[in-house]
């Protein structure tokens, strides 16, 4: 009876043992061919057309999403119950929900920001007080560079809920300059100085045409616009220049 018993144990521990060896070389060729099969979609046409932070993303994504589910084929294999163990996953997946609830926002948030493309990586944008240039969209963080050369790195989820103005989204943007002078200056004078100014800047387009006007009148002041249109990537250039050249034109003309 004693001897029955050691040769049913030592067969269900070979059987345990080559069970959990075959569950382990699984796990590791799926993890293998994991690895594989995403190299083979970074460098398919699809992939190659996405913006490093969205291909970044899906990649380790679908990298991730693919060994769970090859761990959960390999611990069913092992014998482990189906049903016990998406019960085990789900109760840590819900415990993991509720402990990391604003990081799952800021993923939503950048999944959000990475399908809709409010804005991508090299665009000059403002939310609230953040205004500069997007250097990096990541999954829980979007990093932004300000004109002073400050890194400000701002959760997603704030930032996919925030109203955004992106500046450079657009090809060409409209520059007002506002210029005010004494009352008894000539009107006519000022706005033929400011058509001028603008019509002479090389950066500047002429469809639309450049406007100058009269838009406000006090006692001893008169202001005027001028607004002219250039390339989005002239803007600052464009408005320095002209805000010089618009005031040695009227010292010129004596006003």
């Amino acid at each position: 009876m004693l001897e029955h018993i050691k040769e049913f144990a030592t067969q269900n521990a070979v059987n345990l043992i080559c069970t959990a060896v075959c569950a382990l070389i699984f796990v590791f060729v799926g993890f293998k061919l994991t690895n594989l099969f995403t190299k083979i979609l970074k460098n398919s046409r699809v992939f190659q057309r996405l913006e490093d932070s969205a291909e970044s993303f899906l990649l380790s994504f679908i990298r991730v999403a693919l060994k769970i589910c090859i761990i959960y084929f390999a611990a069913t294999v092992i014998g482990i119950d189906a049903t016990a163990l998406s019960a085990v996953f789900g109760s840590v997946g819900l415990a993991i929900g509720l402990a990391l609830q604003g990081s799952l926002s800021n993923f939503a948030g950048g999944m959000m920001i990475l399908f809709f493309r409010p804005f991508k990586v090299g665009d000059f944008i403002e939310s609230g007080v953040n205004t500069g240039t997007v250097i990096e969209i990541g999954v829980f963080y979007t990093k932004m560079l300000t004109v002073d050369n400050k890194t400000r790195i701002i959760p997603n989820g704030a930032l996919s809920n925030a109203v955004v103005i992106n500046y450079t989204l657009q090809k060409t943007r409209r520059i007002d300059f506002e210029i005010t002078t004494p009352g008894t200056a000539d009107v006519s004078t000022v706005l033929n100085i400011l058509t001028e100014v603008a019509n002479k800047h090389p950066l500047t387009l002429k469809k639309p045409d450049p406007i100058s006007a009269l838009i406000r009148m006090a006692p001893a002041l008169l202001t005027f616009t001028l607004q002219v249109w250039v390339e989005s990537d002239n803007y600052n250039k464009v408005f320095y220049e002209i805000n010089e050249e618009i005031k040695n034109a009227l010292v010129k003309a004596g006003i």
